[in-house]
């Protein structure tokens, strides 16, 4: 909307000593500002962009999911993060082991065999790996 606007003439505001400058009433019309304003700088300059109320935010995904409720969209993202947190309970089962291995592998010695295959598994996996040290 606001790329589309084409302005007639140059309109030239006024600061007052307070900073302020007013938008012509037409050119808030036209560019659908109301009670407020977002302003943008990039190199070009300053610009105004309308900011809309949460009000008008009412129903303003339903286009991105047709045919679905809110409810459901939930639904789905609870669901996947179930699903996930069940992958990662599943990689913790093989993931605690005790602290020996794990400080054989800082120190570079051979009992560090356990700490490399699962480095190795979670690399080729693509899996983020933390290493705590509890005693």
């Amino acid at each position: 909307m606001w790329e589309n606007v084409e302005i007639d003439e140059n309109i030239v505001v006024s600061e007052t000593k307070k900073g302020q400058a007013t938008i012509p009433k037409k050119l808030r019309q036209k560019c659908s500002i109301k009670d407020k304003a977002i302003i943008v700088e990039d190199q070009k300059g300053i610009f105004l962009k309308p900011l809309s109320s949460p009000v008008e935010a009412f129903g303003s995904l339903k286009h991105l999911y047709p045919g679905i409720t809110a409810r459901e969209v939930i639904g789905e993202g609870r669901k996947e993060d179930c699903e996930r947190e069940k992958r990662l309970m599943k990689m913790l089962e093989y993931l605690t082991f005790d602290s020996e291995p794990i400080v054989a592998f800082f120190f570079g010695e051979p009992g560090a065999r356990l700490v490399i295959n699962l480095l190795e598994k979670t690399q080729a996996k693509d899996i983020e790996t933390y290493i705590n040290i509890f005693n």
